[in-house]
């Protein structure tokens, strides 16, 4: 799995090192610059020297995932005071919690405890597969639809069992939780997927029906379907937080407190994620998952040392629940702009964060984000030991 992925990284490792440094930059037209082995009195063409330059690729990562939630602040890319960018970051807040709302209200109707399915196992040989990519609001759009009285009869026509709906990535998390559709994995299981031969089509718009007819058109174009057999992993999804059980739990020290794994774990990242949840519980740790992966747990005990499912990776769910003890945070990777701006934002809630990944290899904004609470633990075993 990842292969042609995993090839790619290697490919790049050799220009890795200069670039993770986070001292390149390209923002003006006496750029691109470096500088990488510079002394920390050298400046560039423009006069910033090298934390300057670490500071401004900090903002400009954070501008574009403030831009996710449709918040700016004017010139923010300027703005050399750490604590500064930290509190401009929480603007996403109001609108994170305000879309989980949102998304919870829409499928509050389908929502309720069940067994999920995650990974390749979610695709049906016989049935005609459409992998949804997108928020989920479409994806809801698209499973109505497609189990409409007249869709089913056609493809029945076609000789197909069904329809199956799928999808991944952070939105294939959520709807999974939301209406028991099947995850497939992370935003990289795409390729696998396809590789099978079952997907016949991939959604990604509004309108629905182009995705529907064309993905009963190549169910009878299918040739060489290479799906191997995968055992179905069912995982326990649809859960409601009671944050009053969990609190009296917490109160009682049945559990040792709260855990969210937020978002889905880098290619590059070390930690092993299945072994965290499994030791967490183990040392008596209620682990959320915010993400797209699933976790086996004790399942059954969402008030306990358990494992529960919360959908996708928006601060919002982590922010709604009104818990005694502010959960630990872990990010296993976060190199995207919406998440590492989502990590600074919970940071200035008062949220210890820990990632998996470093930040930008500037040793000084290390230092200075962990003296914040924003720790970059890469060895598992350094990890494990807080716990």
């Amino acid at each position: 799995m990842y292969d042609r992925i995993l090839d790619a990284i290697g490919h790049q490792s050799q220009f890795q090192k200069e670039c993770s440094c986070g001292l390149i930059c390209d923002a003006c037209d006496m750029g691109p610059c470096s500088l990488v082995g510079r002394d920390d009195a050298y400046l560039a063409p423009c006069g910033i020297n090298k934390e300057q330059v670490v500071l401004k690729n900090l903002s400009e990562m954070i501008v574009e995932g403030m831009a996710e939630y449709n918040v700016h602040k004017h010139n923010l890319t300027k703005v050399q005071d750490l604590d500064k960018l930290i509190r401009y970051s929480a603007r996403i807040i109001p609108n994170s919690i305000d879309y989980t709302n949102k998304i919870n209200d829409m499928f509050r109707e389908y929502r309720f405890p069940r067994m999920g399915t995650f990974g390749l196992g979610g695709l049906e040989r016989d049935q005609v597969n459409i992998c949804a990519i997108g928020p989920p609001e479409r994806i809801y759009e698209l499973v109505l639809n497609a189990h409409d009285d007249k869709v089913i009869k056609k493809v029945r026509e076609i000789g197909a069992r069904g329809i199956n709906i799928v999808s991944l990535g952070a939105p294939g998390a959520e709807i999974v939780y939301q209406m028991g559709v099947p995850c497939i994995g992370n935003s990289f299981a795409l390729e696998d997927a396809l590789s099978t031969g079952c997907v016949d089509s991939i959604h990604f718009g509004k309108d629905t029906g182009p995705s529907i007819s064309a993905a009963m058109d190549n169910f009878v174009k299918r040739r060489g379907i290479d799906l191997p057999v995968h055992e179905k992993e069912l995982f326990r999804t649809g859960l409601e937080v009671d944050a009053e059980a969990i609190n009296r739990s917490y109160r009682s020290g049945r559990i040792s407190g709260e855990v969210v794994l937020l978002g889905a774990k880098s290619l590059t990242c070390t930690w092993d994620m299945e072994e965290i949840v499994r030791t967490l519980i183990k040392r008596d740790y209620l682990v959320f998952v915010n993400g797209a992966h699933l976790y086996k747990g004790t399942e059954l005990d969402p008030s306990g040392p358990s494992v529960v499912h919360l959908g996708f990776c928006e601060s919002g769910k982590v922010l709604n629940m009104k818990l005694d003890s502010k959960p630990i945070v872990l990010f296993p990777g976060w190199k995207n702009a919406k998440l590492l701006t989502t990590s600074l934002a919970m940071l200035n809630e008062g949220y210890r964060i820990i990632m998996g990944n470093d930040v930008f290899g500037s040793e000084k904004l290390r230092d200075d984000l962990d003296q914040r609470g924003y720790s970059v633990i890469k060895q598992q075993k350094k990890l494990l030991s807080l716990f």
